[in-house]
C-alpha cells in the first residue's frame, strides 16, 4: 500500500520471532535493500541464501548489494546464478547487463541489453541500452534508442553529457548492421 518505511519497521521488529526463517530473511533483505539500508541487506540477505533451496530473487538481490558497493566481480557472479534460476528474468539480465557494464565489459552488457528489450518494451531497459551505447561511442543509435521512452531535450542533454564524460570518437549509427546483429544474436 506504498508504506514501505513502516513495513520495513515491521519486518524488522517480528525478525526477533523468526531469526531463523530464511524465507523471512528474504523478504526483509529486499526490502532493506530497495529502501537503500545496504549494510542491513547484506547481512540479512547473506543469511536467506540458502544453497539447499535457491531463491533467485534473493541472489539477485545480493547481487544488487555488491553493485551498490562498488563489487562489480563479485556482483556478477551472482547476478548469472540468478539468471539461470529465474530462467532469464527481465530484471535480472538487466541488472547482469548493467554489472557487465560496470566491470568494463559494454559490449557485453549491450547483448543483453538487446536480448532484454527485443523481449519486451521496459523504459528501463531502453534507457540503459541508451547509456551502454553511449559509452561505447555510438552516440547517434543512443540518441534513438533514449528518444524511444525519453523526451528529445533529455536525450540530447545525457548525450553531451555522456560524451563529455567518455571523451571517444563517436561510431556511426548504422541500422542495417545492428538489425544483422541483433538478429545473429551477437
Amino acid at each position: 500500500m506504498g508504506r514501505k518505511r513502516e513495513a520495513l519497521a515491521a519486518l524488522q521488529h517480528a525478525s526477533n520471532y523468526h531469526a531463523q526463517n530464511r524465507e523471512f530473511a528474504g523478504e526483509y533483505g529486499r526490502l532493506a535493500l530497495e529502501l537503500d539500508q545496504v549494510q542491513t541487506a547484506k547481512q540479512v540477505l547473506a543469511f536467506a541464501d540458502d544453497p539447499s533451496k535457491p531463491d533467485w530473487r534473493v541472489i539477485s538481490a545480493r547481487g544488487a548489494v555488491m553493485a551498490k558497493e562498488g563489487n562489480a566481480k563479485d556482483s556478477i557472479r551472482m547476478f548469472e546464478r540468478a539468471l539461470v534460476l529465474s530462467n532469464r528474468n527481465p530484471s535480472v539480465v538487466n541488472n547482469l547487463a548493467m554489472a557487465y557494464a560496470l566491470d568494463g565489459r559494454p559490449a557485453d552488457s549491450e547483448r543483453l541489453l538487446r536480448e532484454a528489450a527485443a523481449k519486451g518494451d521496459s523504459a528501463k531497459v531502453q534507457k540503459n541500452l541508451a547509456l551502454v551505447l553511449g559509452l561505447q561511442g555510438k552516440y547517434d543509435e543512443a540518441q534513438v534508442v533514449g528518444g524511444r521512452v525519453l523526451d528529445q531535450t533529455t536525450v540530447a542533454e545525457d548525450t553531451k553529457l555522456v560524451r563529455k564524460i567518455v571523451g571517444i570518437n563517436p561510431q556511426p549509427y548504422n541500422p542495417t548492421a545492428n538489425a544483422t546483429q541483433i538478429a545473429d544474436g551477437g
